[in-house]
């Protein structure tokens, strides 16, 4: 029974996660370092053999995503909600090939060694240069390094095998992500989270010869200074990870010339509302690297500030220097939406739509230029098609209900409210529109309970008092008005 649920657990595995591709590898490296005795070598190699056939399901997902025949999960969709969330970092970095990224990748171990044996000094983004040789700086010494724990790992095989499985076990974690196939940014702490376990046992290893030469006493009182440190640390990071704009900000500290930083800076800046901050943060990571896709946060920046010119600017920009990036349409689309130029809207829309039929984004944003134009049965086929690509898509529910509305097919809207609030139970304006449409459908109960809802979920006194007063009239059986008191249409705030 548990080698059938291991082996099921390794199956899923492969579907989440590139590192799932070494389970194969480890279950064999611990059975290869703590053998069963009595079980001759090639029946416990066919034994396992089972979990390394699992591996094929990683290329065969790619090829079958690369044929366009597969849905990507919905956390693929390029759903931001936020212009210039922590997501939209561009790359900043120029490889001429795996070769450099490999050599790159060996500086990025001793990044990764320092960090699992002193967590100190964190960061969200290292500025690693790329090594174009293994004569950059720190690439020789970084291959001395490595090979020589992998030497020791070898030589301890029989004397100190938890050491040996401490050793690979770092190493072949991080396989899939610091090797051959490229992957950015080139040193992500996140990577650690299976790797780190290799620190855990050394320490435990460290802690255990410690109690056998010096006492019980000296090894707890050393693991309890351990585990409090640690703590602490942990404690600091989090509370850095709870504010995007400190989290760049403490990056910036670290690598102040990286455009990269500045970008992800203006992204965050443009989530504060400090849209003047953001321009610059922007307009300095290009001046850094002109080649480097920041445009977007730019964007942002501009819309935000109203200075719509600039914006049309930065999305034309945008658009023919990055010309397979989505977000250059899109944005332009939406600065011609609040200039209320609806046709020239649509049709840059519909062209980015055509670019990428499968971005929910620009089917949204191309069913809101058709609701303005009028054009309600295009509309609802954009809006059905943005639910199809990503069903918790509140604004998508909105729009929807509300032409539903505008055709007289009330019952309709309210199935799509019901539908939309259902799925995304925190959304102010579906909450509103339900709870609304079920007091004009006679339906009190439902009506007090989704515009008490949106009560809690409203985040200024005009709405809540908006609110409040509707629900006044709800108790009291007065009729409810004909139409929705104004100020809950979406606004463009730069948000997808």
């Amino acid at each position: 029974f548990l080698y059938t649920l291991g082996l099921l657990s390794s199956l899923m595995a492969m579907t989440t996660k590139e590192s799932a591709v070494m389970i194969p590898v480890l279950v064999l490296s611990l059975e290869l370092l703590f053998p069963r005795r009595g079980v001759p070598l090639r029946k416990r190699i066919l034994y396992y053999l089972p979990y390394a056939l699992t591996v094929l399901v990683v290329p065969a997902l790619t090829l079958y995503m690369a044929s366009g025949r597969g849905t990507r999960p919905f956390y693929y969709q390029m759903n931001i909600r936020d212009a210039g969330r922590l997501y939209v970092m561009a790359q900043d970095v120029y490889i001429e090939s795996r070769g450099q990224y490999l050599l790159t990748q060996l500086r990025a171990l001793l990044v990764y060694l320092r960090l699992t044996i002193l967590p100190a000094r964190q960061s969200i983004y290292y500025d690693l240069p790329v090594s174009r040789s293994i004569f950059s700086t720190g690439t020789y010494p970084a291959l001395f390094l490595v090979s020589g724990l992998l030497f020791a790992a070898a030589g301890a095989v029989r004397r100190f095998p938890l050491v040996t499985l401490a050793i690979a076990w770092f190493f072949l974690n991080l396989l899939p992500s610091s090797s051959v196939a490229v992957v950015w940014p080139f040193v992500s702490e996140h990577h650690l989270y299976l790797p780190v376990f290799s620190g855990a046992l050394l320490s435990g290893l460290f802690l255990g010869w410690v109690g056998e030469k010096f006492g019980a006493g000296r090894a707890k009182f050393l693991g309890w200074l351990l585990l409090c440190s640690l703590s602490l640390l942990t404690l600091q990071r989090n509370q850095l990870w709870g504010d995007t704009y400190r989290l760049w900000r403490n990056a910036l500290e670290s690598a102040p010339d990286s455009p990269n930083v500045h970008n992800a800076l203006a992204g965050a800046l443009v989530r504060e509302g400090r849209y003047r901050e953001a321009e610059a943060a922007a307009l300095r990571a290009l001046e850094l690297n002109p080649r480097l896709n920041a445009y977007h946060n730019l964007w942002a920046a501009y819309f935000n500030l109203g200075d719509l010119s600039a914006a049309r600017a930065a999305a034309r920009r945008h658009g023919e220097l990055f010309p397979v990036d989505p977000r250059s349409g899109i944005n332009l689309g939406m600065t011609l939406l609040k200039k209320e130029d609806y046709p020239a809207a649509r049709d840059i829309l519909f062209e980015a739509s055509r670019r990428h039929p499968g971005s929910a984004i620009t089917r949204f944003w191309l069913g809101v230029s058709y609701y303005h134009l009028e054009e309600d049965e295009a509309a609802i086929g954009e809006f059905s098609l943005t639910l199809d690509l990503n069903p918790d898509y509140p604004a998508a529910y909105d729009y929807l209900g509300r032409l539903y509305q505008r055709s007289g097919e009330g019952d309709k809207a309210l199935e799509i409210y019901r539908r939309g609030a259902r799925l995304n139970p925190g959304s102010l304006i579906l909450n509103y529109n339900l709870g609304m449409l079920a007091w004009r459908k006679g339906q009190p109960e439902l009506a007090g309970k989704h515009l008490g809802r949106a009560r809690g979920l409203a985040g200024d006194e005009r709405m809540r008092g908006m609110i409040e007063a509707a629900l006044e009239q709800l108790s009291s059986g007065s009729p409810p008005p004909g139409v929705d008191p104004p100020g809950l249409d979406l606004d463009y705030r730069g948000d997808y």
